[in-house]
């Protein structure tokens, strides 16, 4: 996560690009660079600026999206690979 307050605070956006680039779950403001490649529900969650509550939203979003996708796992993989 990475909430800048403004959209001036924001200098490059290394924060940004390195989580993108590792493939990192990511909720953003659009801040400095961000505005030209962070695209809300494609490639991130975008959040306005100071709103816990949106941010709170998109962490419950991706903490529930995880959690599904472990849990399609586990039962993937049991299935595949009964415990003895």
């Amino acid at each position: 996560m990475h909430v800048p307050i403004d959209s001036m605070s924001e200098a490059f956006g290394q924060t940004y690009i390195e989580a993108l680039a590792s493939r990192v779950p990511s909720i953003f403001t659009l801040s400095g660079i961000a505005c030209e490649f962070a695209k809300d529900r494609v490639n991130c969650l975008v959040v306005p600026y100071k709103d816990s509550d949106s941010i709170q939203l998109a962490l419950e979003s991706i903490f529930s999206s995880s959690f599904k996708y472990l849990r399609n796992l586990a039962i993937y993989t049991s299935i595949l690979l009964p415990l003895k």
